[in-house]
C-alpha cells in the first residue's frame, strides 16, 4: 500500500475510534459536547496517533485494534492545543470552519443578549464567555486523552508510564507555545531561540507520541530514546514545511497568506532575513502589522527569496529531514522490516507537504 493511501486508512479507523468515544449528553451542556464532537471531528491527518500505533506495532510485530484507544490520547492533546492555540492567536478559522472560541461566540450571540463588558480584559461579555469557553473545552480535549489511556487494556505499569510522559509533554508544549507568544515582542531572536520554541511546541508531541508507542510496547530505554530523537528531528522538519507553506498560497495551508508574517511570527525565514537584510528593507518588515495589504505582505515574501532566507528554509528542513533518516537507520535494527519502510517515507513526507 502506498504510503498517503496508508495514512488515510489510519485516518479512517482513527475517527471511527473518536467517533464512538466522544461523549453524548442530554443536559444543559449537550449542544456544548456536539461542539466538541463536531470540532474533533472536522479534519485532521491525525498524524499523531499514526505514529504512535505505528512505532508500537513496528516494535511488537503486531496489528493489534487494543492500541486504538490509547492512540486518540494525543489526538485530543493535540486537539486541545489548537484551541487555545486559536485564542492566542486570534485566529477565528480552524480547518475553514469557526475556531473553538468562535463557535462560543455565535452561540452567545444566538442564546444572549450582548452587552459592554466593564472587566479589564474584554470588552463584550460575549467575548468573555467564548474565550472560556474555549479555555474548558482544550482542557476537557486534554482530559479525555489521559482517559483514553487509563481505559485501555494495558498494564498498569505501562499506562502510568504513558500518562507521565503524556504529563511531561503537555508541560513542554506550553513551555513552547510561550516562547512563541515572547517571540513575538523579543528582538532580536536568533534561529537556535526558534529551534528551541519549536522543539517544544511542535515537535514535542510528535516525539512524544511515537515514545508512547514505544512504552506501550515495553521498549527499552535505548529505544524509546531514539524513537524521541527521531520524532523531534523530522518534526522540525514539518514544521520548518509548514513555515514554508504560509507564503505558497498554491499549498493552501488554510490560513491567509502570509499569516505568520502579518503576526509578526519570528520564523527562521523572518530572522534570517532581518540578520541580512538592509537598513530600509528591515525596516520595511519590522513594519508590518496585522492589517498589512497583500502587497506589502507580497513585497515581504518577495524579500525572503532575494535575501535567500526561503532557502535558508528549505536547506534546514532537508538537513532534519536526513538526521531523521540517520537515526532510523540506528533503530532499525529493533523494528521490523515494514516500520522501517513506513518511517523512511515519512522523513520525506514531512518535508515534501502537498497539502
Amino acid at each position: 500500500m502506498a504510503f498517503k493511501e496508508e495514512l488515510k486508512e489510519y485516518q479512517k479507523k482513527i475517527d471511527v475510534e473518536l467517533e464512538n468515544i466522544l461523549p453524548n449528553r442530554s443536559d444543559d451542556l449537550s449542544e456544548s459536547y456536539i461542539f466538541l464532537k463536531e470540532y474533533i471531528l472536522r479534519g485532521g491527518k491525525r498524524l499523531r496517533p499514526i505514529l504512535l500505533i505505528k512505532a508500537y506495532g513496528a516494535l511488537t510485530r503486531e496489528k493489534s485494534d487494543k492500541i486504538l484507544l490509547p492512540s486518540l490520547s494525543v489526538e485530543l492533546f493535540h486537539c486541545s492545543t489548537l484551541a487555545h492555540d486559536d485564542i492566542m492567536d486570534e485566529d477565528d478559522l480552524r480547518r475553514n470552519k469557526p475556531s473553538m472560541h468562535k463557535l462560543y461566540e455565535e452561540f452567545f450571540s444566538a442564546q444572549f443578549k450582548d452587552k459592554p463588558s466593564n472587566g479589564s480584559i474584554f470588552s463584550q461579555d460575549s467575548l468573555r464567555f467564548a474565550t472560556s469557553a474555549g479555555i474548558i473545552k482544550g482542557n476537557i480535549m486534554l482530559s479525555l486523552g489521559i482517559n483514553c489511556i487509563t481505559s485501555s487494556s494495558f498494564t498498569e505499569k505501562v499506562k502510568n508510564e504513558a500518562v507521565s510522559l503524556y504529563s511531561d509533554s503537555y508541560i513542554k508544549v506550553n513551555e513552547g507555545q510561550l516562547l512563541d507568544v515572547m517571540n513575538e515582542f523579543r528582538n532580536p531572536i536568533t534561529k537556535k531561540d526558534y529551534i528551541t520554541m519549536a522543539s517544544l511546541k511542535t515537535a514535542n508531541l510528535i516525539a512524544s507520541s511515537l515514545e508512547i508507542g514505544a512504552v506501550f510496547s515495553e521498549a527499552s530505554a535505548e529505544v524509546k530514546s531514539l524513537f524521541r530523537e527521531f520524532g523531534i528531528a523530522i518534526a522540525l522538519a514539518f514544521q520548518l514545511r509548514d513555515d514554508l507553506m504560509d507564503i505558497r498560497s498554491d499549498l493552501k495551508k488554510g490560513n491567509t497568506l502570509g499569516s505568520d508574517i502579518r503576526k509578526g511570527k519570528k520564523t527562521v525565514m523572518m530572522i534570517h532575513a532581518l540578520e541580512h537584510a538592509s537598513k530600509e528593507q528591515k525596516q520595511f518588515l519590522e513594519s508590518i502589522t496585522a492589517d498589512a495589504s497583500d502587497e506589502e505582505v507580497k513585497e515581504a515574501i518577495a524579500l525572503f527569496e532575494e535575501l535567500g532566507s526561503i532557502k535558508e528554509c528549505e536547506q534546514l528542513a532537508d538537513q532534519y529531514r536526513e538526521k531523521g533518516k540517520e537515526i532510523l537507520k540506528t533503530l532499525k535494527e529493533y523494528i521490523s522490516e515494514e516500520g522501517f519502510g513506513f518511517f523512511s517515507d515519512l522523513c520525506d513526507y514531512m518535508t515534501k507537504r502537498e497539502e
